[in-house]
């Protein structure tokens, strides 16, 4: 498998009424983002709703994702759990069905401390052959994988990076710091707010949403950040900041983004239960923001 950087898109994951995997869909989807230039694809994030999706429907998702995308594009997925026993029966499922590396929060409902998600991560890694990546964000797991997590997880070559979803500028800072004991552990940042920064500082790549919809947006800003078009990469990153603001708008992430996408013909708008559908009221409200964000192109 190829290094992991740059521009990954984490992916919704397209529903039937029952709540299985639509696989024509799923291809859909998967051709319109990688269409824009992403260097992967995150299956069942949080912006997947991985945590909510039985077993079968994850490796389903995983299947029909690695059969659609271009050869040598990497597919990670993600295959936190609660408990460790579960975890690892996602990470070994993923790896099955052709996941090139996983992606693990911690284990939410329990306060776990960092003895107990040193030991987690450290027998999910022994369980699988593919890279592990750490995941924090804690806003939704209310567990944060804290600097000495990372520290004591640097020996283990398996482990290979996190992500940072937490918008933590100070802790980022930090685990770079960490990193720079390891050349091949990297940081990845996982908000659309803050990828211009978070590249200057020395992130390896960052975690796209906007993604789904705009998906040549956030590899335009990193290849801008690349060439040095510092003047590009900026107004790139005041776009991400639009279309973050529109897909956030109901407070009801990631429903937005399917509501857009089904717009688009590309996957409905269901969620998992017990997520609402949205009103006709909500539907006119995002899209008469859409429509004005796309009038006025980068």
């Amino acid at each position: 498998m190829k290094e992991i950087k740059g521009i990954l898109c984490a992916l919704v994951t397209p529903l039937t009424d029952r709540e299985d995997i639509n696989r024509e869909a799923a291809v859909r989807l998967c051709n319109h983002v990688t269409s824009g230039g992403v260097d992967g694809l995150i299956a069942l994030g949080s912006t997947g709703e991985q945590i909510a999706l039985d077993r079968q429907a994850k490796i389903a998702f995983v299947q029909t994702l690695r059969h659609a995308m271009p050869v040598g594009l990497p597919l990670v997925a993600g295959c936190g759990a609660t408990s460790t026993r579960l975890a690892v029966q996602n990470a070994q499922d993923a790896q099955k069905a052709g996941a090139d590396a996983v992606i693990v929060t911690p284990p939410c409902f329990y306060p776990f401390g960092d003895r107990e998600l040193v030991r987690y991560y450290t027998e999910i890694a022994a369980s699988i052959d593919v890279p592990v990546y750490l995941y924090n964000i804690s806003r939704y797991t209310k567990t944060k994988i804290s600097p000495n997590i990372v520290r004591r997880l640097l020996d283990n070559p398996r482990i290979k990076g996190i992500k940072e979803s937490d918008r933590d500028e100070p802790y980022v800072q930090e685990l770079l710091a960490i990193a720079k004991q390891r050349p091949d552990f990297g940081v990845f940042q996982g908000s659309d707010r803050i990828f211009l920064k978070s590249f200057q500082w020395g992130c390896r790549g960052g975690v796209t949403v906007v993604g789904n919809i705009a998906p040549s947006l956030a590899p335009a800003l990193y290849r801008a950040f690349l060439s040095g078009n510092m003047q590009r990469a900026d107004a790139l990153q005041s776009k991400l900041l639009d279309y973050v603001s529109v897909l956030t708008m109901l407070g009801r992430f990631p429903l937005e983004i399917k509501v857009i996408l089904e717009r688009l013909g590309i996957c409905g708008a269901t969620m998992t239960s017990p997520f609402a559908p949205v009103t006709g009221e909500e539907r006119a409200r995002l899209f008469e923001a859409m429509d004005r964000l796309e009038q006025n192109p980068d």
